[in-house]
């Protein structure tokens, strides 16, 4: 039985290296609309996605905006005495961000939609000047804030649902800390020790149970996504001759796996899901720009999503992926304007990925 397996994996291999090229394959969908040309997105789950943008119909000022895959599906998310706002991060029918207007004294609050502007709920928590809400799961939001009460420094929050039920995450050893990403009972973001290095961080709900997964070798790191297994971002030491590099780890420092591919000076890590990350790096294979970068768990499975927009773009960016492979970002022009971008896999590109990640099982097993 062991040779049938390894037969098949042979064969998989083959057709691996054989259609890669052909089979994967994305079609970029352009967020933009005649209304908002100028967007930005940032999460997506559950077919939606969520962002910002501006055009002379908000007097210039950046609305949060939420979409269901299309142009012509956006809703504006910017409520009544707010100037501007931001949607960060979407699930189950709810999104988070922040804004500030009239109603704010014009500090910046977490807020809390359920996909209608008239919707926000206000987390923003008594005693603090300012906060900001960056992803949310499962009737949980995370972020950051400061005020009073955390002697002026930025703390990592976390919210279900309501600004009274705050959790400050802000762990012991830390001056200050901020959370990016949360999914099933886990928050990740960074933190800066007392001897002044950023270190990526981990929680389970409480400062008390903070994982460093800052590795030996690493001087600064941030976590920016997690999956509720895997976690994702960038990082810079003596192990990356001073350039940054994206990271994934499985929950602790030691499993780091460095994602930097070959051609690249910059590199990292936003999102991941089960066996893919994304995120962005540049360098002489990218012409020094910024692209929008996909990943399979290694570093050279990298597939640079650039190649799939027109060339009016130059440089681009993916901030979120879900599990079906649909990945969110945005790209600029070579004229400064810059568009929200939803990549969605072809059928082919499914299967291709489906075998890859079952002959990297097999390999291991």
């Amino acid at each position: 039985m062991r040779s049938k397996s390894i037969f098949f994996f042979a064969i998989g291999l083959i057709f691996l290296t054989n259609c890669k090229v052909q089979a994967v394959i994305y079609e970029a969908v352009v967020l933009s609309s005649s209304e908002f040309n100028l967007v930005k997105a940032y999460g997506l789950s559950g077919g939606q996605q969520v962002g910002s943008g501006f055009s002379s119909s908000t007097s210039g000022n950046t609305h949060a905006l939420l979409w269901y895959g299309t142009a012509e599906s956006m809703v504006d998310l910017n409520p009544s005495g707010f100037t501007t706002s931001t949607a960060y991060g979407v699930s189950s029918g709810q999104q988070v961000g922040t804004g500030s207007g009239s109603v704010t004294s014009g500090n910046n609050h977490a807020l809390l939609w359920s996909d209608t502007a008239n919707s926000v709920i206000d987390l923003h928590p008594n005693l603090f000047e300012w906060s900001s809400g960056r992803d949310i799961h499962n009737g949980q939001q995370a972020g950051e804030g400061s005020g009073s009460i955390t002697g002026g420094n930025t703390h990592a929050l976390l919210w279900s649902g309501t600004a009274e039920s705050m959790v400050d995450l802000n762990p012991s050893g830390f001056t200050m800390s901020e959370a990016y990403s949360i999914s099933v009972g886990q928050q990740v973001g960074a933190g800066v020790t007392t001897g002044g290095e950023q270190h990526a961080l981990l929680w389970y709900g409480t400062a008390e149970s903070v994982v460093d997964l800052n590795p030996s070798g690493f001087t600064s790191t941030l976590a920016y996504g997690t999956d509720g297994s895997h976690q994702v971002g960038e990082g810079y030491g003596i192990d990356t001759l001073g350039d940054t590099h994206a990271l994934l780890w499985s929950g602790s420092a030691e499993s780091l796996v460095d994602l930097h591919p070959t051609g690249f000076t910059k590199s990292r890590a936003r999102g991941v899901s089960g066996d893919q990350q994304v995120g962005d790096g540049r360098g002489s294979i990218t012409g020094g720009n910024n692209h929008a970068l996909l990943w399979s768990d290694t570093a050279n499975s990298v597939i640079d999503l650039h190649s799939f927009l027109t060339d009016e773009y130059v440089t681009s960016y993916a901030y979120d992926i879900d599990s079906m492979g649909n990945i969110i970002g945005y790209a600029l022009t070579d004229t400064g304007d810059f568009s929200a971008i939803l990549w969605t896999p072809e059928p082919a590109t499914l299967l291709l990925l489906g075998l890859g990640a079952l002959m990297v099982r097999r390999k291991h097993s």
